[in-house]
């Protein structure tokens, strides 16, 4: 008899594993945990009252109510966070089983989406947008750096981050070489810096590689490359990378 047609607890286990998969694939641990922290904001104003019993006035009102703190754009994750928690998470996220008792989200009414894009208008600001870290003062810190197991880690964390175009969330699960209990790792090989990545906020369910070259064109020859090396060398050639 196949795995599928047997009775009993089997079945139920193989629907509960394929519901968790289901509603947690396409959300990075973060988000969840963002996600949840906007969910129980809304579900203490809701108090007492019953957060799934919820309709678009009380969440009109919380949208409203968040407005007089946060920054448009803040409402915007607190409204993908209810419809994450209404339509796919459901009621069973918090005893681990997801997808248990969903329903649709209050938040897609029109209504609350007019008072969305009203938000917008009214309270609506140019970001701030910070300086860049540009090439030339990045090789500027890498040629002045001293010596010491601090500032070589830091030095070969930008490094890693500006030359392989890699995000801090991908940088701090990286070990060197294979066989750690990062998300990834990083080696050294004749072509460059080999960066190889289980999995990404943007490609969950495959592998990711890059490789940066130990030479490129308008940058310090070999500079990332081998900043990377001399940080691996101070470490004994093992760990993760972002440690001193």
């Amino acid at each position: 008899m196949s795995a599928l047609a047997r009775p009993g607890g089997d079945i139920v286990a193989l629907d509960e594993a394929a519901r968790r998969y289901r509603t947690t694939s396409g959300y990075a641990p973060k988000t969840l945990r963002e996600y949840g922290r906007w969910f129980r904001r809304f579900t203490d104003f809701c108090a007492p009252a019953d957060v799934w019993k919820a309709d678009n006035r009380d969440v009109r009102r919380w949208f409203v109510f968040l407005a007089q703190s946060v920054k448009p754009q803040s409402v915007e994750v607190a409204c993908a966070a209810l419809t994450a928690h209404y339509e796919v998470l459901g009621k069973g996220h918090v005893i681990g089983e997801p997808g248990v008792g969903t329903r649709p989200s209050p938040a897609r009414h029109a209504e609350v989406q007019r008072v969305l894009r009203g938000i917008r208008a009214e309270h609506g600001a140019e970001p701030v947008r910070k300086r860049p870290l540009l090439i030339a003062s990045l090789d500027t810190f890498i040629a002045s750096c001293p010596e010491t197991p601090r500032a070589i880690r830091d030095a070969a964390i930008l490094c890693v981050g500006v030359y392989g175009c890699r995000r801090r969330s991908e940088i701090v699960g990286l070990d060197f070489g294979p066989g750690g209990d990062g998300t990834g790792y990083a080696t050294i090989t004749n072509e460059g810096l080999l960066i190889k990545l289980r999995r990404s906020k943007t490609s969950r369910a495959s592998d990711v590689r890059d490789t940066v070259p130990a030479q490129r064109p308008a940058l310090l020859p070999g500079a990332g490359v081998t900043t990377v090396d001399r940080h691996r060398w101070h470490r004994g050639g093992r760990g993760p990378v972002p440690r001193r």
